[in-house]
């Protein structure tokens, strides 16, 4: 009936949002692993590079002298910021996806409901 056509919408609304979330989280793990490489190898490089090498950082369009150690700091801080990012999309993932599965078994059970209504008529 009308109710239960209701209910089904409701369930693919949910699902829809859901899965716009989860997409969403995805794209944003993707580009957070993607600077956390970046930056790991940016570190494994400064350490192959002798004291005296001049290394440069961006600020803008423009590049400034800067100490081995200001680059190195200035990446584990920023490290530290992706890695702790990470960890709450992570768990985020996890939420929307355990999410997704109880609307989904929500919609099969509310399916398998109908059909069984429908052939008891």
């Amino acid at each position: 009936g009308i109710a239960n056509k209701e209910e089904f919408m409701e369930f693919q609304r949910k699902l829809m949002e859901q899965n716009k979330i989860k997409h969403q989280t995805d794209g944003r793990i993707q580009l957070n692993e993607r600077g956390k490489r970046r930056d790991e190898l940016t570190l494994r490089e400064l350490d192959e590079l002798s004291k005296d090498t001049r290394v440069f950082s961006s600020v803008g369009k423009m590049f400034l002298l800067t100490p081995h150690n200001e680059i190195r700091d200035n990446l584990n801080a920023k490290l530290g910021r992706i890695n702790k990012e990470l960890d709450g999309l992570y768990k985020q993932q996890s939420y929307t996806e355990r999410k997704i599965k109880e609307t989904e078994e929500g919609l099969k059970e509310l399916m398998i409901l109908n059909a069984v209504k429908g052939g008891k008529k």
